[in-house]
């Protein structure tokens, strides 16, 4: 039968940010340096054990999820997609976001997109917003911001990377004059064809990303609301702690938006392509460990290949801190262009020979003679 009290109750136990420990690098490999969770956290609510732990302390800021680049930890009162349809309902430009603490001071209803702060608005939700149809955005950050506990987590925010993709296209605004037109009168209605496709994009997400959540926890939710309508079917099998599922949430957001609304030509983004060295031995440790997938080994009989896809990669990089040999390096910066293309990009090919030792191993061009094991004996 439907419970509704048993509902109201899973609703209200409801995390504002949800945890996923196989995407984090910490919970990957101990010899992961990342901290951004724990440095931006204005109310030390979070700790790092085998990846994340958010404590009751949490404000649900969302500084935290916007600082993780793996999408370890991602709000989910309100979600980034929950955001972009909010956004993409709003009417006229430019469309205003401002922290929902001080947005009582704005006279604004149709152009108004409130978030816990600004500080939490990644770039990819930017982008995502201007695909939605909006020409201009600005970001309200008043005197009170300032003195706000969040400071840190918004003095992070670096608009470069917008004002190359899209110039003009986002800004910061410091008085409600700024942002408020005479009689604050919508100007531009929803937008129109530019979004539209983005539109369909957003709509396919936001029914995976609440279908996901429903059934997180072997359906529970679903069965809550439903009652004996949902037939009782054992959970789904957990994946393991090294399994990447789908494309990470914000690059599918980002390659969503791009296909609806084009870059500048030439712009980049604010990450850097993988490039090893020679001294590459084509070993499984980063491909294994990519929270992403970006990495890829494909090896067989004679010849092996490392592959990387422009458009999965997060530059979290842990491929760096872990590479047994050193090998794993910074490359160029991410163009848009680079970003865009499907297809992986092959960084290093080797082919097989036989050590000394009597071992297989695949040399790259320009690689050590001998194996993984005898030189590191060596």
């Amino acid at each position: 039968m439907f419970d509704l009290e048993r509902a109201a109750d899973m609703l209200a136990n409801v995390k504002p940010v949800r945890v996923e420990t196989a995407l984090c690098t910490q919970a990957r490999s101990g010899r992961s340096k990342c901290r951004a969770c724990v440095d931006i956290c204005p109310a030390g609510a979070v700790s790092l054990g085998r990846g994340p732990v958010v404590t009751d302390a949490c404000t649900a800021c969302g500084l935290c999820a916007a600082a993780c680049r793996t999408g370890a930890l991602r709000m989910e009162t309100p979600s980034d997609v929950a955001l972009l349809t909010e956004a993409r309902k709003a009417q006229g430009d430019p469309l205003v976001v401002a922290c929902a603490a001080q947005a009582g001071q704005l006279r604004l209803r149709e152009r108004l997109v409130t978030v816990p702060c600004i500080g939490a608005v990644t770039t990819e939700v930017l982008v995502g917003m201007l695909a939605g149809g909006h020409s201009r955005i600005l970001l309200w950050r008043p005197a009170a911001c300032e003195s706000c506990v969040n400071r840190a987590g918004m003095e992070r925010m670096d608009l470069a990377a917008l004002e190359e993709l899209y110039p003009g296209a986002v800004g910061f605004a410091a008085s409600a004059a700024d942002v408020q037109a005479p009689g604050d009168v919508a100007s531009g209605g929803r937008a129109g064809a530019e979004g539209a496709s983005f539109d369909q994009d957003l709509a396919n997400q936001d029914r995976r990303a609440f279908l996901g959540s429903a059934f997180k926890s072997g359906g529970s939710l679903i069965q809550a609301l439903l009652g004996d309508w949902v037939a009782k079917k054992p959970a789904p099998p957990a994946p393991t702690l090294y399994e990447v599922q789908g494309t990470p949430r914000r690059r599918q957001i980002l390659r969503d938006a791009f296909a609806a609304k084009a870059p500048a030509p030439g712009a980049r983004l604010p990450e850097w392509a993988v490039s090893p060295s020679s001294a590459c031995t084509l070993c499984p440790v980063c491909t294994k460990l990519c929270p992403s997938g970006a990495l890829q080994v494909a090896a067989g009989g004679e010849h092996a290949e490392l592959n990387w896809q422009a458009s999965r990669c997060t530059d979290c990089g842990l491929c760096r801190e872990i590479c047994p040999v050193g090998a794993m390096g910074r490359g160029e910066q991410m163009t848009a262009a680079r970003f865009q293309a499907e297809a992986p990009e092959q960084l290093m090919t080797g082919s097989q020979e036989t050590c000394a030792c009597g071992t297989k191993f695949y040399r790259t061009p320009g690689g050590p003679d001998r194996c993984f094991a005898c030189r590191m004996r060596g």
